[in-house]
């Protein structure tokens, strides 16, 4: 009750109180929500989910009533479905590197004079299915109102490029683009922003995900809509 009503004497005198915790993540919320409301947006397809932490920043940061570790968390939620399968070109089974820190884990092996050497290391390799975003999304209607995030360390193209219908109708989304690979093969960002402008896409805002210990940047979160 004091917390609802410090936040409403805030809100009357035209402040907004925060946890400190959701500060660095603010920016990129409000941008997202200027989008969401433009394009409509009332889906959301998150690739590459690892432990559910994008969902939270959708709910308590954000504020998206999603209309859509995970297995758990989303037997609370009947509008979180989540699907137990890689997405990529095509369909069939590949190698999945899992790394010591699981938010690491690809199909592509980690450079070794990456940054992040200690924590993207291989732990294990397990087999895993592979569909496509076409396949998995078939309802092109509901498409119109979607955004496509993609977090799947280095595979985000090979994701794209098994979804050419989607790619066309879905208006917004959000992909990694990597100025310093960490992975063997993985395409840099000029790569990355060239593939999605072939789609249809352009730039909206760039948000950094992380730099290594000099303060080189090696990767951001890339939001973009379609022209």
């Amino acid at each position: 009750m004091i917390k609802q009503l410090i936040n409403s004497l805030a809100a009357r005198m035209g402040y907004t109180i925060l946890p400190t915790w959701r500060l660095r993540a603010l920016p990129m919320a409000t941008r997202m929500r200027t989008i969401f409301a433009a394009k409509r947006i009332d889906t959301v397809i998150d690739v590459g989910a690892n432990k559910g932490q994008y969902y939270r920043f959708l709910r308590e940061t954000v504020g998206f009533d999603l209309a859509a570790a995970l297995k758990v968390k989303a037997t609370a939620d009947p509008r979180w479905i989540v699907h137990s399968k890689a997405l990529g070109a095509e369909i069939g089974e590949s190698s999945l590197n899992v790394m010591t820190a699981s938010d690491f884990s690809s199909f592509l092996q980690p450079r070794r004079d990456g940054s992040f050497s200690a924590l993207n290391s291989v732990s294990r390799v397990e087999v895993v299915p592979i569909s496509t975003l076409d396949v998995e999304f078939p309802d092109r209607n509901g498409l119109r109102t979607t955004y496509l995030k993609l977090d799947t360390q280095g595979f985000d193209l090979e994701v794209l490029r098994g979804g050419p219908i989607a790619a066309s109708i879905i208006p917004a989304l959000q992909t990694e683009v990597a100025f310093e690979p960490i992975y063997e093969d993985m395409p840099d960002y000029v790569e990355a922003l060239q593939e999605f402008r072939r789609r249809g896409f352009a730039v909206s805002d760039m948000f950094l995900v992380s730099q290594n210990e000099a303060g080189i940047a090696v990767d951001f979160d890339c939001i973009m809509v379609r022209r």
